[in-house]
């Protein structure tokens, strides 16, 4: 059950397909899911505490400004959450706003503890957007995140299918569950895939286990084991098979995490076309 999804926003343009495919998971859900909206005031003006004020004017944040750019930062977050409630009100989903201010990265790891579902848009560079002042390094937010969270490209999830990568370690599992939890939510396909390991028997072949988890749920599921670098064979299964999701744990046997998270994210970015689901 999704009872709430968490959207860390912007005014950036990927914002959008950040929300609509929140949106399109919310109205699926019975009860509709709530949508979340998070913007983070990352500036501050002059406080009058001097640790404070110096560590904003070393660049750390909320980093010190004017306090006329502080409240235009603040009126543009109160505009954002506004016009992003109206959509939400719009589609008849439940929305709650939460505007805080601190470190960016910080206030999204905080308030996603408490978040069945995080999905976030990727902007340029590899940043995740989450804040009116700029976005965080993919990777460095998907290390530290302790909620499951959907990375959106620049267009909205269709939900074609999903890409589940599954070794049997405990990260994979979690995979499992979220796949098999939105997969029966919005009954589309998912293909296991396994990517085969070295230090692994050939004989190895772990997808059974998630194959009858998702048939059990009467979910479509089909598996198949790749050869290769994991970034590579998974995005290039994913795209010949139409499939727009790629769903991995926070950690496997095989290393997808650990060994080729970086360039999964990288690889994802710079094709635009595969969004990515990492379960915690």
């Amino acid at each position: 059950m999704i009872e709430n999804i968490l959207i860390p926003v912007d005014d950036s343009p990927f914002v959008e397909s950040a929300l609509t495919t929140a949106l399109r998971i919310a109205r699926a859900c019975e009860p509709t899911s709530t949508i979340e909206a998070l913007y983070v005031l990352s500036v501050s003006g002059p406080t009058g505490r001097i640790v404070q004020d110096l560590a904003g004017m070393m660049g750390f944040e909320p980093i010190l400004v004017p306090e006329a750019v502080e409240q235009w930062f603040e009126k543009k977050g109160e505009e954002i959450l506004v016009e992003i409630g109206e959509v939400c009100a719009s589609a008849d989903v439940p929305f709650s706003r939460h505007m805080e201010k601190g470190a960016a990265l910080d206030r999204v790891l905080h308030r996603a503890l408490a978040a069945d579902l995080v999905i976030a848009a990727v902007g340029h560079d590899q940043e995740v957007v989450i804040s009116g002042q700029g976005g965080v390094a993919v990777e460095r937010m998907l290390r530290r995140i302790g909620t499951t969270v959907i990375l959106v490209p620049e267009a909205p999830v269709q939900f074609t299918g999903v890409v589940l990568a599954f070794d049997g370690s405990d990260g994979s599992q979690c995979a499992l569950r979220s796949t098999r939890r939105l997969a029966r939510l919005l009954s589309i396909p998912v293909l296991v895939a396994y990517v085969s390991d070295e230090r692994r028997s050939e004989s190895y072949a772990p997808q059974q286990d998630a194959v009858d988890s998702l048939e059990k749920a009467g979910v479509e599921v089909s598996s198949v084991t790749l050869q290769g670098e994991p970034h590579e064979c998974l995005l290039a299964e994913a795209q010949a098979r139409g499939y727009d999701l790629l769903s991995i744990g926070s950690r496997g046997r095989s290393g997808i995490t650990g060994r080729a998270l970086g360039r999964v994210t990288e690889a994802i970015v710079d094709d635009m076309s595969v969004a990515l689901m990492l379960s915690r």
